[in-house]
């Protein structure tokens, strides 16, 4: 047995193990996909888009609103809420500046943006040495967050 009778069975042994790897692939990935789809549909069956609406207004209206009402010295009612200068004070510049670096174009909610930014552990230092409450500093975060959304 020589070289060129051994290539010409190996090269369409190859082409079909490719092929089959080729088709393996794709229906692996497209069934991966198709689940994900499912998941959303169901989700989306599960929770309407005007329910999910109302659900974060009303978290909103609860976190950020409630917390800022009662404290009309660090942020200003207007829509959206605006920070009054004493508000940017009690948010420190590396704080700022993580959010400004850490906060993509696109979001959504804006205090758990600041969450994820930040972590719990930071809010909570950020709260005790302002003598915020933990809701409230959540929502001063929040404004801020929003506010570098708004101008970007």
């Amino acid at each position: 047995m020589d070289w060129t009778h051994l290539a010409t069975i190996a090269g369409p042994i190859s082409g079909i193990l490719a092929l089959l790897v080729t088709i393996y692939m794709v229906g692996f990935w497209k069934g991966k996909f198709e689940t994900k789809v499912h998941a959303l549909e169901k989700q989306a069956q599960q929770y309407p888009l005007a329910e999910m609406h109302r659900m974060v207004l009303t978290l909103w209206n609860i976190y950020v609103v409630g917390a800022l009402e009662s404290r009309p010295d660090l942020a200003e009612r207007s829509s959206p809420f605006h920070l009054t200068p004493k508000g940017h004070d009690c948010i420190p510049d590396a704080v700022k500046e993580a959010i400004r670096q850490g906060c993509p174009k696109n979001v959504k909610i804006p205090a758990w943006q600041a969450m994820e930014i930040l972590g719990i552990e930071t809010i909570e230092t950020l709260a005790q040495d302002n003598g915020l409450t933990l809701q409230q500093t959540i929502a001063l975060l929040a404004v801020y967050t929003e506010d570098v959304i708004n101008t970007r």
